[in-house]
């Protein structure tokens, strides 16, 4: 007798469904993934989607269950003590999941982006239990003087956002970089072992570490919030496109139609295409104007070779993604969706100040000023923690349990205190006049 039924060990059709689901979800977020989408994916009627599952929330949280699932499996593993080799340890298994799981990593970008009537979801399912178990690690073995102070919970989000940019901006890093993709997993994974090690490890006796309260002083640059025209002062032109900034920053480049970007602006459709061509044409005006008002925010800069001046540059773009949140969702979509993105990168994400301040920091290692490390490599690791931070801010706001002040300071303290303990020769310190010296130099000028 012919066996008709399905092969042994085959995957059955609600495991199928959820494979379908976790790539297309992953490629067009949950709402531009429709059931008709994923049944096709699978060979089945929609009818057969809902027999297995009553609505797409459903499929949905089966998808996340699933994602739960796996991460936890990679991170468990790591040891629960509170030292510095198994925090070192977790974000190691954390990023070999990502890397190793992109579609996952996609999703997890997705969600902490999108996810506005699903925030209750984002602290019990994918991200709750993994990131407390560390934050609790790194509060005891702080409570134990083993790790240094700080502000555990941001240094975990600020560290995973890091790790969630890059799984998704490994294409356009090896671009801009000239590597190879094993290359760039590499030096990343080396610059994030680095970061977490130097922020936690305890300073050597005699050794004065100038963290974020030596930068307590306001930002050069200026606000820019609240000095836009006013609406009826814009032409039909500058209006379709801060429109059209918002729509392809909450939905993406396909789920943006150019019907509702008219109807948002109170004209036809004909009238947009009077001005753009095309909504490749539109979008690409959109990130000319993503990459002027980024430029913007540098322009007064002086890029001096010292810690003030590094600290400046990546304040100033921390400054520009806060306030311009929309742009933050549109560089992380673009990374996420656009096939061509590493060639994009080079023309607005990475372009401008970015080489500057790199050759700064090698200049000032070739000085002595800086420690020896990948000043590439540790650039974007930090403008991604940024870019992820601001772009994610909604989820992670509510996943905040500490009451220690504004989220946006916070991360700034964290950011702070990453690029002055990276950058610091370990043989430096301050003399009791609170200069900075090499350490040698330090004790003889306190004589």
């Amino acid at each position: 007798m012919v066996n008709r039924g399905r092969p042994k060990g085959a995957p059955n059709t609600y495991e199928r469904c959820i494979d379908a689901g976790e790539e297309l979800f992953a490629r067009h977020g949950f709402d531009g993934a429709s059931i008709r989408d994923i049944a096709g994916a699978v060979g089945i009627t929609n009818g057969s989607v809902f027999n297995h599952f009553k609505s797409k929330e459903r499929l949905y949280g089966a998808v996340f269950e699933r994602l739960v699932a796996s991460v936890t499996a990679y991170v468990s593993g790591a040891a629960m003590e509170p030292d510095l080799s198994s925090v070192v340890d977790f974000f190691d298994r954390f990023l070999s999941w990502c890397l190793e799981k992109p579609h996952y990593a996609q999703l997890l970008n997705r969600e902490l982006m999108e996810n506005h009537l699903r925030l209750v979801r984002a602290q019990t399912l994918h991200l709750g239990e993994p990131v407390s178990v560390v934050v609790d690690q790194i509060r005891t073995g702080q409570n134990l003087g083993v790790l240094r102070t700080c502000d555990a919970e941001v240094f975990t989000f600020y560290t995973l956002g890091a790790i969630a940019h890059f799984s998704v901006a490994v294409p356009t890093l090896g671009r801009l970089m000239n590597d190879d993709m094993g290359e760039t997993r590499a030096r990343f994974r080396t610059a994030l072992l680095d970061h977490v090690v130097t922020a936690l490890t305890v300073s050597p006796p005699g050794f004065c570490y100038a963290g974020a309260d030596a930068f307590e002083a306001p930002s050069p640059a200026a606000s820019r919030l609240g000095q836009g025209f006013p609406v009826d002062e814009l032409t039909t032109r500058e209006r379709c496109l801060i429109v059209a900034e918002a729509l392809f920053a909450r939905g993406g480049f396909a789920a943006m139609g150019m019907r509702e970007m008219a109807k948002d602006c109170g004209i036809s459709t004909a009238a947009v295409l009077h001005h753009f061509k095309s909504k490749d044409k539109l979008y690409g005006e959109v990130l000319d104007r993503l990459r002027e008002s980024l430029s913007g925010y540098f322009a007064e800069m002086l890029f001096a070779t010292d810690f003030e001046c590094v600290v400046e540059y990546f304040e100033r773009f921390m400054l520009w993604c806060f306030e311009k949140p929309h742009y933050s969702r549109l560089l992380l979509r673009e990374l996420i969706e656009s096939r061509d993105c590493a060639v994009k990168g080079r023309k607005f994400y990475f372009s401008s100040p970015v080489p500057l301040v790199i050759e700064k920091i090698r200049r000032g290692q070739s000085l002595g000023y800086f420690r020896a490390l990948d000043a590439e490599m540790f650039t974007y690791y930090i403008l991604g923690a940024a870019t992820h931070f601001s772009a994610s801010a909604p989820t992670i706001d509510r996943m905040l349990v500490e009451d220690m002040g504004s989220p946006q300071a916070r991360f700034r303290r964290v950011l702070v205190n990453h690029i002055v303990s990276g950058l610091t020769p370990v043989a430096w310190a301050a003399n009791p006049h609170g200069e900075w010296l090499p350490q040698a130099a330090a004790l003889e000028s306190g004589a």
